[in-house]
């Protein structure tokens, strides 16, 4: 069951961080995903039984301080190159949410499943919703066709396989090796970058 649960919220993140970043900052977006170790360390208390500190517990406080400043700066300014709309960060802290919730549920399930099953399914599943979703996309005019080459298909093939697929599963192989607040710290140096 708990396998179910977090191939949809892998999707889930994708696909509200998609939709959100159309309508918030890139940086509004990458800063969104700060709080994620925290918020790992709250739920893996609570799913999983992991001790939370309590420093942890003061920098989640302080996160929530935050982003609650970013989402009032959103409200009151409505700009989209500062901080973003309140519906593109709502949905932006959906994705955040999500992955921070299928990041415990790959704890609870990594004795289980192998780190390959899981990022199979993790891909066959989200392609499948993606799939579902693009009709809307198209009704919605987000989607616009374009000639693309032949360099270029080849090109986001190599993205996906060598940024995504080996980013999950050596994600994957961390979560199952050490504990989801430990694994969860892998975003830190890539919200920098």
């Amino acid at each position: 069951f708990f396998g179910l649960i977090k191939i949809f919220l892998v999707s889930g993140n994708w696909i509200f961080f998609a939709y959100g970043i159309k309508n918030t900052s890139v940086i509004v977006g990458q800063l969104s995903y700060v709080p994620t170790a925290l918020i790992v360390a709250f739920l893996g208390y609570i799913f999983l039984k992991e001790k939370l500190k309590r420093e942890e517990i003061i920098g989640l406080i302080l996160t929530l301080v935050g982003m609650s400043i970013i989402l009032y700066g959103s409200i009151k300014s409505q700009d989209i190159l500062s901080l973003g709309t309140p519906i593109g960060n709502i949905l932006v802290f959906l994705g955040l949410l999500s992955w921070s919730s299928y990041t415990v549920a790959s704890r609870r399930i990594s004795n289980i499943y192998s780190p390959s099953l899981i990022t199979f399914y993790n891909f066959i599943v989200t392609f499948v919703i993606g799939l579902f979703l693009l009709p809307l996309d198209i009704a919605l005019g987000s989607f616009h066709a374009i000639k693309i080459s032949m360099e270029s298909i080849l090109g986001l093939i190599s993205l996906a396989l060598f940024s995504s697929v080996l980013f999950f599963y050596l994600y994957q192989l961390l979560i199952k090796s050490s504990s989801a607040f430990i694994a969860s710290l892998v975003l830190y140096p890539i919200t920098i970058l």
